[in-house]
């Protein structure tokens, strides 16, 4: 398999997705028509509503489906770019967003409240940190009124400082929203807890990954050096290609049993079957590149 397959492989997965994120869309009746949006409403069980008074709501009951659309924005540019060594960075935010919020949001073992917690938390804190900005700045009094009996004493107390602060116009204090997303990233460990991971994810392979992510993110000069040096490119694309495949295979399990048109559950089976095969593939080159790599450093 050519590392062409690979990619066309990777994009049929993405295709894929999308094609399930609309199913999902439909079924709930989420689906929103652009021209609808536009002129200030959103359909819901085909009825029209007022954008400003349903918009927090929706977002909050399908932040799911928002995790999901921006994973295949991010993935599917991560893939159009994959020789491009900038793209090195954006590769720990795929991992947490179709690792590890995908596995809370969609995967066997975590309760319908538990998984409501979470939607509530993660729309409150990513409304937080765009406060300076309208409608955000607006809708987080709101829904934090509506849903904060979700939330636990410790969080509740960590959004109603926020709710304090924007109701007086004041900023809210970057401290403050630090605390709440460290709180926020535990929580997602303890829920690991609960979730069966995928077995090609415990591959050692896996470990050396994380490694990288904090040298680039910490600023390692050795490390950036090595992702811009052209001598690393092979092994570059296929780091790259291993956290999509690893991410978009993820995916596509977790949101299986969330699809129930036949067709298009035969279709994700088929990615699923053939995800150990295009992963040892990946493996396989990446390895052979490193050693291609020592070669060319002895060379020069």
């Amino acid at each position: 398999m050519a590392n062409i397959e690979i990619e066309e492989f990777l994009k049929d997965c993405l295709d894929v997705i999308g094609q399930a994120h609309k199913f999902i869309s439909a079924r709930r009746g989420s689906f929103q028509l652009k021209s609808d949006i536009d002129s200030g409403y959103i359909r819901k069980s085909g009825i029209l509503l007022d954008a400003k008074t349903q918009i927090r709501r929706f977002t909050f009951e399908n932040y799911d489906l928002f995790v999901l659309r921006g994973y295949i924005i991010l993935a599917g540019n991560v893939l159009n770019n994959a020789g491009n060594p900038f793209t090195q960075f954006s590769l720990r935010v795929l991992h947490e967003i179709g690792v590890q919020k995908i596995n809370v949001l969609f995967a066997q073992g975590i309760s319908e409240d538990s998984r409501n917690r979470f939607k509530l938390e993660n729309t409150l804190s990513d409304w937080l940190e765009l406060s300076s900005q309208s409608p955000y700045r607006e809708d987080f009094p709101y829904l934090f009124t509506e849903e904060q009996g979700r939330l636990d004493d410790h969080m509740r107390k960590l959004f109603k400082k926020a709710d304090e602060a924007l109701r007086s116009n004041q900023k809210v204090q970057s401290s403050l929203i630090k605390n709440i997303r460290n709180d926020l990233n535990r929580n997602i460990k303890e829920y690991a807890k609960d979730i069966e991971p995928l077995p090609f994810l415990n591959k050692s392979d896996f470990a050396t990954l994380n490694i990288a992510w904090s040298h680039l993110l910490h600023g390692n000069p050795f490390h950036i050096e090595a992702v811009f040096n052209q001598v690393d490119f092979d092994s570059m694309k296929n780091r790259t290609y291993a956290i999509l495949c690893q991410t978009a295979i993820n995916v596509l399990y977790r949101i299986n049993g969330q699809v129930e048109d036949p067709s298009l559950r035969e279709t994700m089976g088929f990615f699923l079957n053939r995800a150990d095969l295009v992963w040892d593939k990946i493996v396989t080159d990446w390895k052979r590149s490193k050693i291609s790599k020592k070669e060319n450093l002895k060379s020069i």
